[in-house]
């Protein structure tokens, strides 16, 4: 099939419509990064949270934006087993689920889609699990589907922000004090205030 060159035509990209299947990727909640930090393949034993995220949002963002794909769909719900498979640290596991396979844990990614395809407030710290840090320098992103997010380091503000695209909030660059650095976002969704917190501990 030959997609049309101009994706912005509504009324030609009609006539193009295909599907996505699946946006994947795996993260066990026990293996935590730096984000930006690339995984290896999917079935090598480094699943880190934060890759899963970062592949979702890529894929949301071009499928959102694509007038010719009329639908894409999530893979997978729940991690499931999958009895071949040795890899992520857990024989028989496929780990590309949004919520854990004792469904008792959503992994970040899920909130993710939550500020996106919901109406249900939503406001959430990623990388929580990733509480011991090594480096004082930390990019903090947020989940949210708020107007503007703000946040606080130990109780000193950093500041508001705005959505840079699909829910996702940023502050890059935050300088976190050795010892615990508890984050606080805050935000008004439909004239009530929500908040999320975690704490990281930066390794003396």
């Amino acid at each position: 099939m030959k997609y049309p060159d101009d994706s912005n035509n509504t009324e030609k990209a009609h006539a193009y419509r295909v599907i996505v299947l699946a946006s994947m990727a795996p993260a066990l909640i026990s293996i935590t990064t730096k984000i930006h930090q690339k995984c290896l393949w999917h079935n090598g034993q480094w699943h880190p949270e934060e890759w899963q995220s970062i592949v979702h949002e890529a894929v949301w963002y071009h499928a959102s934006r694509t007038p010719y794909i009329w639908g894409t769909f999530l893979w997978n719900m729940f991690d499931f087993t999958s009895y071949w498979r040795n890899e992520g640290g857990v024989p028989g596991r496929n780990d590309k689920g949004v919520v854990t396979y004792d469904r008792k844990t959503r992994k970040d990614v899920f909130y993710f889609y939550k500020a996106n395809w919901s109406d249900e407030p939503t406001l959430y710290i990623t990388s929580r699990r990733y509480t011991e840090r090594t480096n004082k320098i930390a990019n903090v992103k947020v989940y949210s589907n708020a107007k503007e997010v703000e946040l606080f380091l130990n109780g000193n503000p950093l500041g508001k922000k705005t959505p840079e695209r699909d829910c996702i909030f940023l502050w890059p660059q935050v300088t976190l004090s050795p010892g615990e650095n508890r984050l606080e976002a805050r935000a008004m969704i439909n004239g009530k205030l929500y908040t999320d917190s975690c704490t990281w501990t930066l390794k003396q």
